[in-house]
């Protein structure tokens, strides 16, 4: 659960104190701190955040102050809040967005959430995504996200080239997709994806998965001639 309200925005201190009023119902600020194990100044702070929030209320009972938790439906009625005033403002920043990616546009990313968010690219792209290189050295690298990912991109129009494996582990997750192989010499981790204006060149190192995403239509053309000269070739 701590997890989820991590995701959602609550710091974990934060977390913690919901859960606690969550849980035991109504408890004073020293009761928290002893439970959390946190200072009762840091509570309070928090505490008052969480009230702000529309998370916490409290009342005075003997001149003592009972904070408790309000019902969690509020999460979603805050989340239902948030995803409306995303939707008015995000016409305007895909505007100003827009106008910034006339110049070409260099990121690095690093970490899995750079594997989500270059997918979640790649699902907007309609033609045909190229695959140069890296063979599954990445996906080995990933481990447990090995398979999830793999799943993901198994479902684009991939023309891969690869060099050449042992065993041809690319019919079982890429069967539908267009594959040619060079010879093994040619292997490195490097990954290069191409597609639309974006070129994406991933490798792992000192097991972190880097990622370098460059948006320009020239530099994605270049890189997708050079392709086509390496699958005809092939």
């Amino acid at each position: 659960m701590k997890e989820s309200l991590l995701k959602i925005g609550l710091t974990d201190t934060e977390a913690e104190i919901y859960l606690q009023l969550i849980k035991k119902g109504s408890l004073t600020a020293i009761d928290i701190a002893k439970e959390i194990k946190v200072h009762r100044r840091t509570i309070y702070d928090n505490l008052n955040i969480l009230a702000n929030k529309g998370l916490v209320t409290f009342h005075v009972q003997n001149n003592v102050k009972y904070f408790q938790a309000n019902s969690p439906d509020i999460l979603r009625k805050k989340e239902e809040e948030r995803i409306v005033e995303i939707e008015k403002v995000l016409p305007n920043l895909n505007k100003y967005y827009s106008n910034q990616m006339k110049n070409p546009q260099v990121e690095v990313l690093k970490g899995m959430d750079a594997t989500k968010t270059i997918l979640y690219d790649m699902e907007k792209c309609k033609t045909e995504i190229y695959w140069l290189g890296g063979g599954f050295k990445i996906f080995d690298a990933l481990n447990f996200s090995k398979e999830k990912l793999i799943k993901d991109l198994s479902k684009f129009d991939l023309k891969i080239i690869q060099p050449k494996p042992k065993q041809n582990v690319y019919k079982k997750y890429f069967s539908k997709s267009k594959i040619k192989f060079v010879d093994q010499k040619y292997a490195t981790g490097v990954a290069f994806f191409i597609y639309d204006d974006t070129v994406i060149t991933g490798n792992i190192i000192n097991d972190d998965f880097f990622v370098v995403r460059v948006k320009d239509s020239s530099f994605a053309q270049a890189y997708k001639n050079i392709f086509d000269i390496i699958w005809t070739a092939n």
